[in-house]
C-alpha cells in the first residue's frame, strides 16, 4: 500500500543485531508502523525534518496485523528524497 500520512512522531528503536537503525512511527491517524530490521533505506532519511509534514508511505501489514513500513517519500515538490525499498 502507498498512502499519504501526518507524521506525529518517530521514535528511535533498539538497532538491529547487525547495528542498522530502526525506527517507530506514528502518525496523526493513530496508525505506527516500524522500520524492518537491516532496511538500507532509512539511512537515506533525517527522522527530525519529518514529523509534522505528510509523506507518502509505502507500507504492508504482517500476517499478524502489524504495519511495516517499506519506504517513505516526502510530499514537497521541491524536495526530491523519495526513497523505498
Amino acid at each position: 500500500f502507498t498512502r499519504i500520512k501526518r507524521v506525529e512522531k518517530i521514535d528511535r528503536l533498539k538497532s538491529s543485531t547487525r547495528g542498522n537503525p530502526r525506527y517507530k512511527f506514528t502518525f496523526e491517524d493513530g496508525d505506527e508502523m516500524k522500520t524492518q530490521p537491516d532496511a538500507g533505506w532509512v539511512y537515506a532519511i533525517c527522522p527530525d525534518q519529518l514529523v509534522g509534514r505528510p509523506i507518502a508511505a509505502t507500507y504492508h501489514f504482517t500476517p499478524r496485523g502489524k504495519g511495516v513500513l517499506d519506504g517513505v517519500a516526502t510530499c514537497q515538490p521541491c524536495q526530491d528524497s523519495a526513497v523505498s525499498v
